[in-house]
């Protein structure tokens, strides 16, 4: 047997020192010394492990209570492994000590060192618990964060050479107005607002889906930083949604429903939550030439959104009817994109329904499910052309209940479009599409509003840039109160003064170094 000297001595003085009378754990009323003297200790262990007889058996022999078997197990002598410990060079042993994982060769047991408690688990060697094992995950860990942490620091910078301002809000695509917008009304996180406008994270969203499908929802987010108009929050969630694949910071994954964003803005404390919703509502063109390109994005967005809550409809139905969703094709995709050209969402879903349950009722005849599956492109060929040539009537569906709108299709058809569930009810259709959501600035108003917005911009930045200086000095009170004073400012009137007039004050305090007294 492979247990050393000191094993069988530490075991004996062990059991000696709980089995005796003095130990009111002890309810055995057995004093081990005076059963077995040490060599009749070594004697019982090896005959304990090799007899043929049962344990019972073998404690009868040497006069030990049958109750020793409860307390006695993790005082047994250890078992050698072939091992050596790498963080202290002792034999290791063996995890388990039963006569059962002794007989099977501790096939199942792990080795762990007696000295420092270090484990080797065989295929899970992270699974180690000892100090020294923590210590060395801790670093490795420490080390990955800060290799990782500097790559997200950069993406983020890369991100914020493209800040934007209120104005560039105005004009940006309609497409990116209504992401952008989607996130404000349905994300925006007003307890963060120390870090910028930030967002919650959309797994986190509650009583409403983000977006139709998940991949669209992905394409959103990808959109949006690809734009620049969203960025990455620095914090511990991000850099563990993160992974970068190679020492390029630009190659990385991500989990786009768990990671945390700020709006890519400049200066947050400028402008608010209500202004940056506004210019994200306002679809605005500065020439006439701008409209009709303006009316065709809108509708391919409609029809994108409108193929997105087919695609969601067609999931629930294969799931309703046991259908594999993995068959789900380029062939019915293609049929969904066809359905949108003449037909509503709504329409969409009566053709889809009939469709998908035509097949499931063809599969009851005995078919494949592949095969059932692969027919739901004739149904809904068949559905398309009875409707259009007017033979079968073009009535549509409610909303499924278990499908309700997304916060995606709420923003774009309440928001922009504002037709509400006309985009579900009606064709996506450029004449159904209002132009009143358009809204025109002409080139003088456009370059006055610009250069006032700019001016305004620049001037409260420096006012900022100067309150800041003198924070490092004075308490904000004491500004405020200097301020007051040399305005002639009283509780009892209303006054106004520029900001230019503001900002002149708060130089002179900085140059002269002290506030007026």
């Amino acid at each position: 047997m492979n247990i050393t000297e000191d094993s069988y001595l530490k075991s004996y003085n062990q059991l000696c020192d709980f089995f005796n009378d003095g130990n009111i754990h002890n309810l055995t009323n057995m004093n081990f010394k005076e059963v077995l003297n040490y060599t009749q200790f070594k004697e019982f262990i090896n005959e304990y492990y090799n007899s043929e007889k049962s344990i019972d058996n073998v404690l009868i022999k040497y006069n030990i209570d049958e109750r020793f078997k409860r307390w006695a197990n993790k005082m047994l002598p250890n078992f050698e492994s072939n091992l050596i410990c790498e963080h202290c060079n002792s034999k290791m042993v063996y995890s388990e000590k039963s006569k059962t994982a002794y007989k099977q060769n501790f096939s199942r047991s792990y080795s762990i060192c007696p000295n420092c408690n270090h484990k080797i688990i065989v295929g899970r060697s992270n699974l180690c618990d000892c100090n020294i094992c923590k210590e060395v995950r801790e670093k490795e860990f420490e080390s990955t964060n800060n290799l990782k942490l500097n790559k997200l620091k950069h993406i983020i910078e890369e991100s914020e050479e493209y800040q934007f301002t209120l104005q560039d809000f105005k004009f940006m695509s309609l497409e990116n107005k209504t992401y952008l917008l989607t996130f404000l009304m349905y994300l925006y996180n007003e307890t963060d607002y120390v870090l910028g406008h930030s967002f919650t994270q959309i797994n986190l969203l509650k009583g409403i889906k983000f977006a139709p499908t998940m991949n669209f929802g992905f394409a959103i987010i990808s959109e949006l930083l690809d734009s620049n108009l969203i960025k990455f929050e620095i914090n511990q969630n991000n850099l563990d949604c993160i992974e970068f694949k190679d020492e390029n910071s630009n190659n990385f994954t991500f989990t786009p429903y768990k990671n945390d964003y700020l709006l890519n803005i400049k200066s947050h404390e400028l402008f608010s939550f209500t202004n940056i919703v506004k210019e994200c509502e306002t679809i605005a063109i500065i020439s006439m030439e701008e409209k009709q390109e303006i009316l065709e994005n809108a509708l391919t967005l409609w029809k994108k959104i409108g193929l997105e809550e087919l695609k969601e409809y067609t999931y629930h139905l294969f799931e309703k009817y046991n259908f594999n969703k993995d068959y789900i094709g380029d062939a019915i995709i293609e049929k969904l994109e066809l359905i949108l050209e003449d037909f509503s969402v709504s329409q969409g879903y009566a053709i889809l329904y009939s469709s998908i349950s035509g097949a499931a009722s063809y599969k009851q005849t005995g078919i494949s499910s592949k095969h059932a599956v692969n027919s739901i492109n004739t149904y809904i060929s068949n559905h398309i052309a009875k409707r259009k040539s007017g033979e079968w009537e073009s009535k549509g569906y409610k909303r499924n209940f278990d499908l309700p709108q997304t916060a995606i299709s709420l923003v774009f058809f309440n928001y922009i479009l504002k037709i509400g569930n006309k985009g579900f009810e009606e064709v996506p259709k450029i004449e159904n599409i209002p132009n009143n959501f358009i809204d025109f600035i002409d080139d003088e108003k456009y370059n006055n509003i610009s250069k006032f917005k700019n001016e305004k911009i620049s001037l409260n930045e420096d006012i900022l840039t100067d309150l800041r200086i003198l924070l490092n000095q004075f308490s904000f009170m004491d500004i405020i109160k200097s301020l007051n004073k040399d305005f002639n400012i009283s509780d009892s009137t209303i006054d106004f003064y520029g900001d230019d007039d503001i900002l002149n004050k708060l130089k002179k305090y900085i140059i002269n170094g002290k506030l007026s007294s």
